[in-house]
């Protein structure tokens, strides 16, 4: 280090003597000391340089794999959506004549993991169920992914007005699933009813007589209406004998007027001679295990015997329509 400096002055005088610039000097004694500080402390570190950010490495084939499987795995077993059309026959407001029998055919989506078979099965969820069974079970297998045509046998109710059924699907476990943004949300069948202008009620008569009608016609009922059935009068001051009811416990039924008596015939017309055949009581008739279409003989206040027809029974707006005939014997 005292070796350098002695040099540092020689040169120093040297420069000066030759007039050189200051500048020079300066110069000189600049990197004179710079190299005096790099022999005594050796030479500094270079320069920080600011760190470049670095690129992530693109994910391999089994990493990227792992959401996918991981979101089939979190796939609903139980999981329905409307097929292209869901209606395949029937859409909403087609327009049928009472007691007209259809077809009704739902596309539906099997969106869920699970495999449907026969334990599964279409039920009727709420509303009109058009006179078909409560539970339908799907027939072969429907995978993950793939469409079905469901068909379902219907009849066109009596009385002339909108009706609508709302079906669903059943799992093997007994839950409920359907279609819609959560899966629950049921499909439909939305028809216009509108009034058979052709149709009659035909009385055959017995062998042994002519039988004569003394009233017959249509009636629709409301809570506590009450029906002279032989005058074909809703709500009349005197002779009413049939009247639509609520019982203490809250069940709908039929209840009878002074001396008059009804039984439960069936499916079937019956015939003078049938309901004069059938044992008749004074007890009122209940309405929740009778479904539409129903025959029920009766015999009047009078001594006189008919039959009325249950054409619609609507135990959720309390309704029902009637078809009556009392008859007049010869």
């Amino acid at each position: 280090m005292k070796r350098i400096g002695a040099a540092f002055w020689i040169v120093s005088l040297f420069l000066s003597g030759c007039g050189m610039l200051p500048q020079a000097v300066e110069q000189m004694e600049s990197q004179l000391g710079e190299a005096a500080l790099t022999a005594e402390f050796g030479a500094p570190p270079p320069p920080e340089q600011e760190a470049l950010p670095t690129q992530a490495p693109a994910p391999t084939q089994a990493a990227a794999s792992e959401p996918m499987e991981a979101a089939a795995a979190e796939s609903p077993c139980h999981r329905a959506a409307a097929g292209r059309p869901i209606d395949v026959t029937i859409p909403d407001g087609t327009v049928l004549r009472e007691g007209e029998g259809f077809t009704k055919t739902w596309r539906l989506m099997n969106q869920g993991s699970c495999v449907w078979d026969e334990t599964y099965g279409l039920v009727w969820f709420s509303g009109e169920t058009f006179g078909a069974p409560e539970r339908i079970p799907l027939r072969g297998e429907v995978a993950a992914g793939e469409s079905v045509d469901i068909s379902v046998e219907m009849t066109a109710p009596n009385g002339p007005a909108v009706y609508q059924g709302n079906w669903i699907l059943q799992a093997p476990d007994g839950s409920f699933f359907g279609i819609g943004p959560n899966g629950k949300s049921p499909f439909w069948v939305r028809v216009e009813v509108v009034k058979n202008e052709a149709s009659v009620l035909s009385i055959t008569p017995t062998a042994a007589a002519q039988v004569n009608i003394l009233a017959a016609g249509e009636a629709t009922l409301y809570l506590e209406d009450d029906l002279d059935l032989d005058q074909g009068q809703i709500n009349a001051e005197a002779g009413d004998e049939l009247r639509f009811m609520l019982a203490e416990a809250g069940a709908a039924q039929l209840e009878l007027g002074r001396n008059t008596r009804m039984a439960v015939f069936g499916a079937r017309e019956p015939q003078m001679v049938d309901c004069q055949s059938i044992p008749l009581g004074d007890e009122p008739i209940l309405l929740e295990s009778l479904r539409d279409g129903v025959y029920v003989c009766y015999a009047t206040n009078r001594g006189l015997y008919g039959f009325l027809q249950l054409s619609r029974i609507d135990l959720e707006e309390y309704i029902l329509n009637v078809e009556y005939v009392t008859w007049i014997g010869p």
